[in-house]
């Protein structure tokens, strides 16, 4: 997991075409925290996939409003957004 301090820290996933998973959230939400254990399920059957985690309160994220959110690359291309915590069937 990398948590990102800044948007730049993002653009790894555009500049090495990474298939990658970002959680955006809130350091005490709920949701989140049901998302992100959601999300490390997923992962570990996708060991391949980066995952990184975003603190909206702490990084601006453009078109970010609520909380969670994954978003899901594909060779660096963002492929799909899903939001609130009951995600799991969309990520199958």
């Amino acid at each position: 997991m990398t948590s990102v301090s800044c948007l730049d820290d993002l653009e790894t996933i555009f500049d090495d075409k990474l298939d990658a998973v970002v959680l955006y959230g809130l350091r005490g939400c709920k949701p989140c925290r049901t998302a992100k254990k959601t999300v490390l399920e997923y992962l570990q059957r996708n060991p391949e996939m980066k995952y990184f985690e975003v603190d909206i309160s702490e990084v601006r994220c453009a078109g970010v409003r609520t909380v969670p959110v994954l978003r899901l690359y594909k060779s660096g291309k963002w492929v799909r957004t899903l939001v609130g915590s009951d995600i799991w069937d969309s990520l199958h």
